[in-house]
């Protein structure tokens, strides 16, 4: 693994990490508009989320409109973000209470002396069959299988995150050691110019660019490494700091309640489902029609978690091993 920056991911995590308590996060705001009074109970239970205009968290944003979240008498703030690496810093700054992360960066940085945990399970990767996330090579370039990835040069969003960790190990399992391809830090954005441009030799997407990628015509999937490196996965989940969670229990359980609520009813009603999303994201309707769909499931499988906490572990994202209940709250068991 050619990386001239190696550890740069958890060396910059932690460095955000410590920087957060120097400096303030803004852009807290409500959603855009409350909805009708659906409640027996008072919304008077303060509740901040920090959030991203992501697919995965179109659920936040139908809580909101379908009303679980007064249902259950929380009073909920979403502080916009501008980016994922202000997340994490912002709950353990206590600037927000919960926010979505994929478990990886949380976990690396319980390592490091920090105190994050899963309040809930938002999305996983698929079991079998295709997944949203997709390994993609040129289809002129001659490669038609990861085995036919050594030595070459393949795009991640970062080195270290868990989509690293996803193609680490699926290299692993058809004999390519990690040390053997360059690894390249791209944006998603960039993706598909650059394996365009054959400044890479493969490149690992997410929604919407791999419905974008996979409607053009020049590109192959060779891989769902997620799904195939550890299926159902998750990829997403909420978390929050042991302190805020200690004194604040029956919040993150209302929360949960209104959430699983959602989810239940997005699972019902797809055309409704999507229009949420075009709504929250501002992504093109006609585009999220074709898009994978969010694999929403909040009930967490303890055995998945470990097996994760292991591949970290053996792709040395982890010094030590770790239990999966060390980072699972009650909440996320429910």
């Amino acid at each position: 693994m050619k990386i001239s920056r190696k550890a740069k991911f958890g060396r910059l995590l932690l460095f955000v990490l410590l920087l957060v308590f120097t400096t303030a996060c803004s852009n807290s705001q409500s959603p855009d508009s409350a909805p009708d009074d659906k409640a027996s109970a008072d919304s008077d239970v303060p509740l901040n989320i920090g959030t991203l205009k992501i697919g995965a968290l179109t659920n936040l944003y139908a809580a909101e409109k379908l009303g679980y979240f007064k249902e259950q008498g929380l009073k909920v703030t979403f502080t916009q973000m501008g980016g994922g690496a202000e997340l994490l810093p912002a709950v353990s700054a206590g600037k927000i209470d919960i926010t979505l992360s994929t478990p990886s960066p949380a976990i690396q940085a319980n390592e490091k002396g920090f105190d994050f945990k899963m309040v809930m399970q938002n999305e996983v990767a698929a079991e079998q069959d295709k997944d949203s996330q997709a390994l993609f090579v040129l289809k002129d370039s001659g490669i038609k299988s990861i085995k036919e990835l050594k030595g070459k040069r393949i795009a991640v969003n970062n080195i270290g995150s868990q989509m690293w960790l996803s193609v680490a190990e699926v290299l692993d399992e058809n004999g390519i050691d990690k040390n053997e391809v360059d690894f390249i830090e791209l944006p998603f954005s960039n993706m598909e110019d650059s394996l365009s441009n054959k400044q890479v030799d493969a490149v690992f997407n997410v929604e919407p660019f791999t419905t974008k990628m996979n409607t053009n015509g020049a590109f192959n999937i060779i891989s769902y490494a997620a799904m195939e490196s550890l299926p159902k996965q998750p990829l997403g989940a909420f978390w929050a700091s042991e302190k805020w969670y200690k004194d604040n229990e029956e919040t993150a359980e209302k929360f949960v309640e209104a959430m699983n609520k959602t989810n239940e009813y997005l699972a019902g009603h797809p055309d409704e489902t999507k229009q949420f999303m075009a709504d929250y994201t501002e992504i093109d309707l006609s585009l999220i029609n074709k898009m994978m769909p969010i694999l929403w499931d909040s009930k967490v499988d303890e055995n998945t978690v470990q097996a994760l906490l292991d591949l970290m572990k053996k792709h040395e994202l982890l010094k030590d091993e770790m239990d999966a209940e060390s980072v699972l709250f009650p909440s996320a068991l429910k």
